[in-house]
């Protein structure tokens, strides 16, 4: 009578950490594909596909013993998803934080002069401050009309002497 009523309050449990498990399930497999870029994968367990890991299921006894209680296996198996589910949501904001971090490298590497850094451009040698000296930078756009060029480089050499010289396109 005892073991009955045992085997009817887990059987409630379960039933309630059923759905639990299913959304954790479903978390995974909904974010495997999205990164996966590829909507109808089928994930791999264990380096197998899921119908044949399936297929050829063995109860793993270094995780759960045979002769733990029910209530044990069932303590056990809903750590191992609260752990999955804590180590999904992990990975995921990593991934996010990492893909925003490159997006604004993009960002900044696509802008026009006026916004993107000039690092990789200029070079240290060609960058020169003093008490009395400084060196300065004019962007002009590419689209420029090529018969003015000779007209602002000459203006420059004027205002700024014989060390005027374009450094990028």
């Amino acid at each position: 009578m005892c073991l009955l009523h045992v085997q009817m309050a887990l059987s409630d449990t379960l039933t309630k950490h059923d759905h639990a498990i299913e959304q954790v399930v479903d978390r995974l497999l909904r974010q495997y594909r999205d990164l996966s870029k590829k909507p109808d994968i089928v994930p791999l367990v264990e380096f197998v596909e899921l119908p044949k890991y399936l297929h050829n299921f063995e109860w793993d006894e270094a995780k759960f013993s045979s002769g733990d209680t029910l209530e044990e296996i069932e303590s056990a198996v809903m750590e191992l998803v609260a752990r999955t589910e804590d180590d999904l949501k992990i990975r995921l904001n990593d991934y996010t934080t990492t893909k925003q971090a490159v997006a604004g490298i993009e960002r900044r590497n696509q802008g026009n002069l006026m916004t993107k850094s000039l690092v990789g451009i200029v070079k240290e040698d060609e960058y020169l401050e003093t008490e009395h000296m400084r060196t300065v930078f004019i962007v002009v756009p590419s689209c420029t009309n090529t018969h003015r060029l000779p007209f602002r480089t000459r203006d420059c050499r004027i205002i700024c002497g014989k060390k005027s010289k374009a450094t990028a396109d």
